[in-house]
């Protein structure tokens, strides 16, 4: 490996960790509208051969209808958690009696194991303790960060669905400008590894997607039939839990 070679790589991923570390944060809604852009141009072109649509209209009305169904989900989503949580909410004092004595029982226990260990072990045991009370705060705190994300969560938002409807609407003219710019041979080399990366993109998110719905479903219909009134909210988690891993 020559030298120039080894600066090459140096830069490469000096670039590489620069661009992840300061500019990700800033591109990725326009990184996520056009990854949409491209799973919704079937779409849109059903749009345009059908009913003989112009694209910026199609493009128009498939954003469209993506944000009524994102909407209609998270509307029936959110009121039902809601009143789930308002539930809970109530029944809350009950269940706090009935956490307060399981927990004296358990913390009775432990006093009495860590009493018989070796100085060792009830070192650990009480350091394991720390770290249990330091992640149910870190959790405490973190719901309330939620809230104070909101809106920048909105505003993440607007850009991803007013780049992902500009991307497929003068999906031809950015075609164009690129092929302008780049050798006929390397826009086609290009052109095959975008086809090839993006179908691997689109074949994971739709795995991915199909799977944590799937899961949501079954987890909210095996909870109803348990009679759990906390249905939606636990399938939901649940589902969700499905994507780590």
């Amino acid at each position: 490996m020559t030298t120039r070679t080894v600066g090459y790589l140096t830069f490469l991923f000096l670039a590489i960790y620069l661009f992840l570390r300061y500019v990700i944060g800033y591109v990725m809604p326009f990184v996520i509208g056009v990854a949409l852009a491209l799973l919704l141009e079937p779409v849109v072109r059903f749009f345009t051969r059908r009913f003989r649509l112009k694209r910026g209209a199609a493009a128009a009305l498939t954003v469209t209808g993506l944000i009524a169904i994102l909407a209609l989900l998270l509307s029936w989503g959110i009121t039902r958690i809601a009143a789930e949580l308002t539930d809970l909410y109530r029944g809350l004092p009950e269940y706090y009696i009935d956490f307060n004595t399981v927990l004296s029982e358990v913390l009775r226990i432990a006093g009495d194991i860590s009493a018989q260990l070796p100085e060792p072990l009830a070192r650990v045991a009480q350091e394991q303790w720390n770290r249990i009370y330091s992640l149910l705060s870190v959790v405490v705190t973190g719901a309330g960060g939620v809230f104070w994300g909101v809106p920048g969560f909105a505003v993440t938002t607007i850009v991803t669905i007013l780049s992902t409807y500009f991307t497929m609407r003068d999906r031809a003219a950015i075609g164009a400008f690129i092929r302008s710019v780049v050798p006929g041979k390397a826009f086609r080399s290009l052109k095959n590894i975008e086809m090839d990366i993006l179908g691997g993109i689109a074949g994971f998110i739709r795995a991915q997607a199909l799977l944590v719905t799937l899961t949501m479903i079954a987890n909210v219909i095996g909870l109803t039939l348990l009679g759990s009134r906390y249905a939606v909210a636990l399938g939901l988690l649940l589902s969700l839990l499905d994507i780590l891993p």
